[in-house]
């Protein structure tokens, strides 16, 4: 006797209503309009596109009160068949700055106001930091979080509103807080030494959805004196070529040009 898996309804139909946007090409459909092609009742339908929407897998227009796919919503369905690839190569060149530089490395999703954990590769190094994967953190804690600041291209008003929100084992001032947003944009790669858990120096480089928007942040995180300036530079260089190439491959999913990816 063969058991069927029990599946989840709300899942089917989140997943449901995504295919159904990603075959529209782009184009807003309206409650009625998912529900029907769906065969969903209205009520039920709200609820998972209100859910969808508060996730930003779908963007809804209050004037014309229809709905569509996010940009990565729609990259995904449109580059499903080729992200295990760019996944592997990734995962690849992380593991690689995990043992060049004797830290441990992670990937980042960042989700709402949160960033996720998705990948840890460890240091080689029997002394090291552990990363729990799956956790997740404040969308602008950290080294990442100044990531999504520079790219969102916060005002000086903001970033202090940030930083009064955030809980900091030891607090930056503004001036350097602002100094680090500054150092993204020239350098591409952030630092946070002691800020967000004293005793560690974490570095990222954020891998863009486009010029306004992070889609995953990419990390290398030591002990604070681990390494001198010189070496954490080192890592930050690393760190940003590999986000740039990153999103190089991601922008070529769709048209399933993954041959060319450097190694």
């Amino acid at each position: 006797m063969i058991i069927q898996p029990m599946m989840v309804r709300s899942i089917l139909s989140a997943m449901a209503i995504l295919r159904f946007l990603a075959e529209k090409g782009g184009q807003p459909q309206s409650l009625s309009a998912i529900a029907r092609a769906v065969q969903m009742s209205m009520s039920s339908c709200f609820n998972v596109l209100k859910t969808l929407a508060h996730e930003n897998l779908l963007s809804f227009d209050p004037k014309t009160k229809k709905y569509a796919l996010e940009a990565l919503a729609g990259q995904y369905f449109n580059a499903a068949p080729y992200m295990t690839d760019w996944s592997l190569w990734l995962g690849d060149q992380l593991r690689g700055v995990a043992v060049r530089h004797h830290v441990s490395c992670g990937l980042w999703q960042v989700r709402g106001d949160r960033q996720l954990l998705l990948e840890v590769f460890d240091s080689p190094t029997p002394n090291r930091v552990h990363l729990g994967l799956g956790q997740r953190i404040p969308v602008y804690a950290g080294a990442t979080g100044r990531c999504v600041v520079a790219t969102e291209r916060k005002s000086r008003d903001s970033l202090s509103q940030i930083i009064g929100a955030l809980r900091w084992q030891l607090l930056p001032t503004l001036d350097e807080y602002e100094a680090s947003i500054k150092h993204v944009h020239e350098h591409g790669w952030s630092l946070d030494r002691n800020n967000h858990i004293r005793g560690l120096t974490s570095i990222s480089a954020p891998i863009r959805a486009n010029e306004r928007t992070v889609r995953y942040c990419i990390t290398g995180t030591g002990f604070s004196g681990q390494h001198d300036e010189e070496g954490l530079a080192a890592i930050g260089r690393d760190l940003a070529g590999l986000a740039r190439l990153a999103e190089e491959g991601w922008n070529r999913l769709s048209v399933a040009d993954l041959d060319n990816l450097p190694s």
